[in-house]
């Protein structure tokens, strides 16, 4: 059964991911989270890091990225801290192949959210997510909520439990 407060939080992530290709869906799992998850959403376009850094007063590792990659047509995602860079040495060390990310007008239609939204959560069935341990040293982490207006406040335990990752990786510099 849905609660009140688990329906207008459902509304408003599917207000997050309007317009988008595929219709949001989520893990059963991803409700008992929610009491504790912040949606912030911003009266403008947040798609520069550091307007939500300013905005948020956060540091730049604790705003994360989520950076969307192919292998093989396969789709993935990589959530990793904010200051950090992959570092294609230990990708290709990881995944055997070498590092090819999605280009941005291919990104909504593999992934689910357009480029500046992407986030590990709502995504296509086929697409897997890894978390970088570079996510680790941080208390708190804001990935994206589906498109560039909004984001969430999480724990990594919880952010762990939302996305349910492929594995912790160790593929950044």
């Amino acid at each position: 059964k849905v609660s009140h407060f688990q329906d207008q939080v459902l509304q408003t992530l599917q207000s997050c991911c309007q317009g988008q290709s595929q219709a949001p869906s989520f893990h059963p799992s991803f409700w008992s989270f929610f009491i504790v998850i912040r949606l912030i959403r911003f009266f403008f376009c947040a798609f520069s890091m550091f307007t939500i850094i300013a905005t948020l007063r956060v540091f730049v590792n604790n705003f994360n990225k989520t950076l969307s990659f192919l292998i093989d047509e396969q789709p993935l995602l990589i959530v990793m801290a904010g200051d950090a860079k992959i570092d294609n040495k230990k990708y290709k060390q990881y995944f055997h192949k070498k590092a090819k990310m999605i280009p941005n007008e291919l990104v909504e239609s593999y992934i689910g959210h357009s480029p500046g939204g992407v986030c590990p959560f709502v995504v296509k069935d086929n697409v897997q997510i890894y978390l970088d341990i570079s996510l680790q040293k941080l208390e708190y982490v804001y990935p994206a909520a589906g498109n560039d207006h909004s984001a969430i406040r999480l724990s990594c335990h919880e952010l762990e439990e939302c996305c349910h990752p492929q594995d912790w990786i160790d593929v950044c510099k």
